[in-house]
C-alpha cells in the first residue's frame, strides 16, 4: 500500500497566516530533516536529505526505490454505502 501525508490549511481556517508560517517552517531543510529523523517518515525535500540520518536514507522501508514504488497501490475512495459497511465491520471487529 502507498500513502501520502499532507499538511494543508483548511478552507475557512481562522489563522491562515499561522498555517502558512508553519508550512514554510517545515519546508526549511533542517526542520524537515529533524522531523524525518524523529518520526522516521521520509520527506520529499531533497535539500533536507543532507541533514537526514544516513541510516534512514539507506533504509528501503523509509526511502523506497522507484522499482518498488511502481508496484505499490493507493486505496481508492469508497462510495458512501461501501464505506458505511466497512465502518460497521471495523467497529464490530474492534468491539470483540
Amino acid at each position: 500500500m502507498r500513502w501520502v501525508d499532507v499538511v494543508a490549511i483548511p478552507v475557512g481556517a481562522r489563522n491562515k497566516q499561522l498555517g502558512e508560517s508553519f508550512i514554510n517552517f517545515m519546508l526549511r531543510p533542517e526542520n524537515g530533516a529533524r522531523h524525518t529523523n524523529y518520526s522516521h517518515y521520509s520527506n520529499c525535500n531533497k535539500k533536507a536529505w543532507a541533514f537526514v540520518s544516513k541510516e534512514l536514507l539507506r533504509n528501503p522501508y523509509i526511502y523506497i526505490n522507484r522499482k518498488t514504488m511502481d508496484k505499490l497501490e493507493v486505496f481508492e475512495i469508497l462510495n458512501p454505502d461501501v464505506q458505511k459497511k466497512y465502518n460497521e465491520c471495523w467497529a464490530e471487529l474492534l468491539s470483540k
